[in-house]
């Protein structure tokens, strides 16, 4: 009776009537998604007992900021930018045009991650001071070395998330949504065994094995369906265009968005020893929880809508996405305001002990509470943005970034002024609400002028 009970339930949910077959990938990724996080917040305490707000620390969250920031210019925009147009070449063309337009678009992208890790690496005795103000000599001498041993990072996260994004486009979701865990494992390996030895370079090792790992098992994933891994040139044909478009106004405004975080820690660095440790922790679980969220249903919509757009199916399109809404947001604002009451809580039971003292309890679950209560924002807004993504309108998502990251700066220093470490998070909120209101009316004024367009010819 349960059972039958159940499956009614589920067969009258507006999500499964939308698309099982989105509901079956969401769950998919959010399964092993949910196993990877588990892993990172054993990793997470074992760091803070480690290493606690300590110097090294610092200059590590430091040095990681750039690698971190090109990395999420990957994972944040080729998918946008490759998936709609791999799916169509797919449908119009065959498997082989579909093919030679990743082999290309492979080529092009590891020669752009091989050209931005030099540049970086070249000049890091010019960045790495204004972002790390607050540093002193030995401190900022130690930040500048981690930053040369992270390098390698951005080459290998590149190539898992290119091959990842083959797989997903296939609706292979579980392999990608598994592999990174492989991460915080090597780096739990690595500091039991290396720790007394390297010190903080062990953390620096085992964050560079967990890449080489995962980009090998997605590979070998993709390899497996028959695909090769090698790039090749094909030629800059129309296809490659239109993903090369997209993907440089995607690039452009996710580059706004994830140099926040640069902003954000170069402020952190200005209030003295620890603050940049504590600005990282408090953020750890709520990106944890909306990393999570982000995951399963950006990976999950994204073919889906793609393929309606593709179809020219624009009411279909908007119903979809409007009972998607509906359900994530109001699990999402429950999530979020249950996780802010219980933030010293949570912060208590996963980091103090070790070199982790009471002191930083109390800072860190500030910072914590106003990042958790931002948490509905980007798992709602995911759905938003995957939307433009499918409907190749990126070029609006740079133009809020710029608004977005210009209003950053300003409300981290105000708020910064008067609270300290917790007004950066608390600035965050109030960012990703104004930006949120912006995308969600680009959103509806697009649907819109297509839904009219298509009655029109109807």
């Amino acid at each position: 009776m349960v059972v039958v009970a159940l499956r009614r339930v589920w067969s009258r949910l507006p999500l499964a009537v939308a698309n099982r077959g989105v509901v079956r990938a969401v769950l998919t990724v959010g399964f092993f998604a949910v196993g990877v996080k588990v892993v990172s917040v054993v990793k997470e305490s074992m760091v803070a007992a480690t290493f606690g707000t300590s110097n090294a620390f610092d200059a590590f969250v430091i040095a990681t900021l750039a690698p971190t920031v090109v990395v999420s210019l990957i994972s944040n925009s080729l998918n946008a930018a490759l998936i709609p147009t791999y799916i169509g070449v797919r449908k119009k063309e065959g498997q082989d045009s579909a093919g030679r337009l990743y082999a290309t678009v492979l080529l092009l992208n590891l020669m752009l991650l091989a050209v931005l890790s030099l540049v970086i690496a070249l000049t890091t005795p010019r960045w790495l001071p204004l972002i790390a103000s607050g540093f002193s000599a030995e401190k900022l001498a130690l930040a500048q070395r981690l930053v040369y041993w992270s390098m390698p990072l951005v080459v290998a996260t590149g190539l898992s998330t290119t091959w990842g994004a083959i797989l997903n486009a296939q609706e292979r979701f579980g392999v990608v949504a598994l592999a990174p865990a492989l991460q915080p494992l090597s780096i739990l390996l690595v500091l039991l065994v290396a720790f007394r030895l390297w010190g903080i370079g062990a953390l620096v090792a085992g964050t560079l094995l967990g890449a080489v790992l995962e980009a090998g098992l997605i590979g070998y994933s993709l390899f497996r369906q028959g695909h090769s891994l090698l790039p090749h040139w094909h030629g800059l044909t129309e296809p490659v265009r239109r993903v090369l478009a997209q993907y440089g106004a995607t690039i452009s405004g996710a580059f706004l968005i994830t140099s926040m975080s640069l902003v954000d820690q170069g402020m952190a660095s200005m209030l003295g020893p620890g603050s940049n440790s504590a600005l990282s922790y408090g953020m750890k679980i709520p990106s944890a929880f909306a990393g999570l969220g982000m995951a399963a249903l950006g990976t999950a919509v994204l073919p889906r809508f793609s393929q309606l757009v593709s179809d020219e199916n624009w009411l279909e399109f908007r119903r979809t996405l409007w009972k998607y809404l509906l359900i994530v947001g109001a699990l999402s604002i429950l999530l979020a305001c249950g996780l802010a009451v219980g933030s010293k809580l949570i912060t208590t039971l996963l980091y103090e002990r070790g070199r982790f003292q009471a002191r930083d309890t109390e800072l860190v679950s500030w910072i914590q509470m106003f990042y958790l209560l931002r948490l509905p924002i980007p798992i709602t807004a995911t759905l938003l943005v995957r939307a433009l993504n499918a409907m190749r309108a990126n070029h609006i998502l740079a133009a809020i970034a710029v608004l977005q990251a210009v209003l950053n700066a300003v409300l981290d220093w105000v708020f910064m002024q008067r609270m300290g470490a917790p007004g950066i998070a608390a600035a965050s909120l109030g960012v990703s609400m104004v930006a949120f209101t912006c995308v969600s009316l680009s959103v509806w004024w697009l649907l819109d002028k297509h839904c009219r367009g298509a009655a029109v010819h109807e």
